[in-house]
Parts: structure tokens; sequence; C-alpha cells
């Protein structure tokens, strides 16, 4: 019976002996060359789930997260048990809505056509044991074992290349991004692992000779432009300016979910600093209101994109700026320094509440706007608003703790419907 210890293999030449070299080939760019290297059959007891980049690597930091101060070793059975579940989409995680349950279903799907097909594709293993693709298909060999009471040993190995030990970290990239990223093979990549695999591949290669990162980048990246890589590299880099801001640093799982509106708020800040007409001071405000709006959720992406409407207008919905709008969130969004002194304090969530009303106005503003050319539509709209407030403050008369400012709003509006009657009677 193998012993722990037995079970870690160190270098290459180990795991090859324990293993079965088979028929198969597979083709990977190594040391600046394609190479067809031989597929073995690997014991899966010898192999360990490794989670540290690719595709899973906002586990591995929800993982470091929910167990702060702690050394976890993948090798060590209690973290296989603790990665595996995150792959099998059973991990409940410290915080909730922070578990893995959205995975189930996929791994379910590969569970089941390992069982009916075996394993078709297979994977990449560094020499220590260390699996860099193929970590689910593992997953599931290794729930399919122990399940399964007769002809288990079907189960007990997992088939791939085994990676000299001198693998570069430039080529280990090249090797994990190229099999994983290319534009076919992306729909299993959540877009913040993509981003952090980017990532990884720019700080590894900007220090490169010759071509520039995003170039190399491109390079093994089949079907991903140059573009894209910048605007990745700018996104992951505003990420990380939220998360650091918010005392998060380096916590990408809390916003693995939130990639869309990261896209919009980088489209927002990008489109303030084309403006001549804002300040630095104002584009300031202008990234603190996104990340704002993306901590309290005040808006989902499609209304992200009505703040780069009002900055720059739309071509598509043929609108012209609207910088009334903006100056309104502008001079609304709280003071910086006293923003980060709520954060410090915990009572960061008295800004967003009060946010929220602000986000509101400067959609109604914009609107408003945009519609002037169309005073019937704005006259419908205000009586409707005004019928709507009748109805409410006849059916719950103790609603309002704020009678006064009502009042004092309602007064202002009187005043603006008269002297809108008085211009349309000249």
């Amino acid at each position: 019976m193998s012993t722990k210890k037995d079970e870690n293999i160190f270098n290459s030449n180990s795991l090859r002996e324990v293993s079965e070299k088979t028929d198969l080939k597979k083709r990977l760019w190594l040391k600046g060359k394609k190479q067809n290297l031989d597929v073995y059959r690997i014991p899966i007891k010898y192999l360990y789930f490794n989670i540290q980049n690719g595709r899973y690597a906002d586990k591995m930091i929800q993982l470091r997260a929910d167990n702060k101060n702690v050394d976890i070793d993948p090798r060590e059975e209690k973290w296989k048990k603790e990665i595996l579940s995150m792959l099998r989409g059973t991990y409940k995680g410290s915080i909730q809505g922070t578990g893995t349950e959205k995975d189930q279903i996929d791994f379910e799907r590969l569970h089941d056509d390992l069982k009916e097909r075996g394993q078709i594709e297979p994977g990449v293993v560094l020499g220590d044991g260390g699996v860099i693709d193929g970590n689910r298909r593992l997953a599931a060999l290794k729930v399919l074992y122990q399940e399964t009471t007769k002809n288990s040993e079907k189960y007990a190995y997992f088939e791939g290349v085994i990676l000299p030990d001198d693998v570069s970290a430039e080529d280990r990239w090249r090797i994990e991004a190229g099999i994983q990223l290319g534009r076919s093979q992306q729909l299993d990549y959540s877009p913040m692992n993509k981003l952090l695999k980017i990532y990884e591949g720019y700080n590894l290669f900007k220090d490169s000779a010759g071509k520039n990162a995003e170039d190399l980048i491109a390079e093994t990246l089949y079907g991903v432009d140059k573009k894209e890589i910048e605007q990745s590299i700018k996104r992951i880099s505003l990420i990380d300016e939220y998360l650091e801001f918010f005392g998060l640093k380096g916590q990408y799982h809390l916003v693995s979910g939130k990639s869309e509106l990261f896209i919009e708020a980088q489209k927002n800040i990008e489109a303030a600093t084309q403006k001549s007409e804002y300040s630095f001071e104002d584009r300031k405000k202008i990234k603190l209101a996104q990340f704002i709006i993306i901590r309290g959720e005040l808006m989902d992406n499609w209304d992200m994109r009505e703040i780069s409407q009002a900055i720059s207008g739309s071509k598509k919905k043929k609108t012209k700026p609207v910088k009334k709008a903006v100056d309104y969130l502008i001079k609304n969004t709280p003071n910086l320094d006293k923003f980060k002194e709520a954060i410090k304090e915990g009572k960061e969530n008295n800004f967003i509440k009060e946010y929220h009303n602000i986000v509101h106005d400067f959609k109604e503003i914009k609107q408003n706007e945009e519609n002037s050319d169309k005073p019937l539509q704005l006259a419908q709209e205000a009586k409707f608003k005004l019928q709507t407030l009748e109805n409410t403050l006849n059916t719950h008369k103790n609603i309002s703790k704020e009678p006064n400012k009502i009042i004092n709003e309602l007064e202002e509006s009187r005043k603006s419907a008269i002297r809108s009657i008085d211009i349309l009677k000249k």
C-alpha cells in the first residue's frame, strides 16, 4: 500500500517510471519549436491539482482568502480534497455567494462523458505531478474512481504529457495559454481567469528584448489580437486599483462575476480622459463613481454605458453628449478622502445607499435632455409622475419622513410648470 510520501513525485523521470507510455503523441510549442511529446498513462494517485494559474486561478485565490495565514500545499491530502470540491462545484466558501455551485453542471457533464467514453484529450503534467492542463478531467476521474467498485482501475489513470523538469516559466505560460486561451478554447475560461492569464504573460514578457509583451502574448493566443491584449492589461490594472482601493488587494474571486462592469467602467474613464472639458479632478471623480457603482451594484453593464454616452454621445443611438448629466454625477460624487475614511471605518455603505439616488437622477437628467426636442413627451412624463406621487401619498399618508423636502420640490415644480405655461401662451 502506498504511503503519503510514496505518492509525492519530485521529478519527471520518477513520474515516467511509475507511468506507462502510450502510442499517442501531443504537439506542444516547447523551447522555441514544435515538439511531438509522448503521452503517458499516469496513475492519478501521483498527481495533484495545480490551479495556481490558468483556468481556475480565481479558485486558488479564493481558497487562500478563505484560509488566511495558512500554508496551502496542493500535494497534501487535505488540500487535494478542498480543491476537488471547488472543481466539482460543491465548495461553499466562507462568505455567502462565494461557493462554486455554478460549476456543478459543467462538472457533471464532464463526469458523465468520461464515464461513457473515457478520456479523449490528453492533458499536460509537470514533472512533479502538478496538472497544468486537465485539472477538471483529473477531478472527474478521482470522483469516478471513488464511486466505482467494479473496474475502478479504468479511472485510476490520467493520460497526459509529462513536461521536462527544465521547462521555463515562459514556455510553461505559452503551453497553458496556447492550449486553453486560443479563441476556439475560451468557452471554459472565465473572463477573470482569462485576464489573469494574460496579465501573467505580460509580467513574464514585459522585460524581454525585441518584441514587446503584447505582441508575444498575441502570437501565443490564436485569434486574439494585440488591441484586445492591450485592453485586457488596462482592465486588470483597473481591477487591481479597485480591489486595493477597498482594501481587498489580490482578491479577484470577489469580482469574478463583474467583468462586464469593468469593461464599461474602463470605457467611461477613457471617454472622460479624451474630453478636454473634464479636468483631472473631474476624471478622478468619474473613476470613483465607477468604483462606487460596481461596489454597490447600482447599475448593470447596460446602464453603465449611459455614462460614456453622456460623456461622448452615441453614434448608434444618434445622441449628443449630455454634459449636464455628467456634471451632476461629478458634483454629487463623494470627496475621495472622505470616502476612503468611510471605508476604513466600515461606513462605506452609507455613501453607497445615498449614491443610489444620484445614479437614478443622473439617468433621469440624461433621458430628459435627450428628449428636449419632445416637449409633449416631457410634459406627459411630468404629469404621470405627479399623479403617481399623489396616489402614493393618499395611500400611504405616513410614508414620508421628510414632508418639507417633498413640499419644497413640489413648489419648485409648480413654479417651473407656471413658467412653461406662460412661455407656451406667448
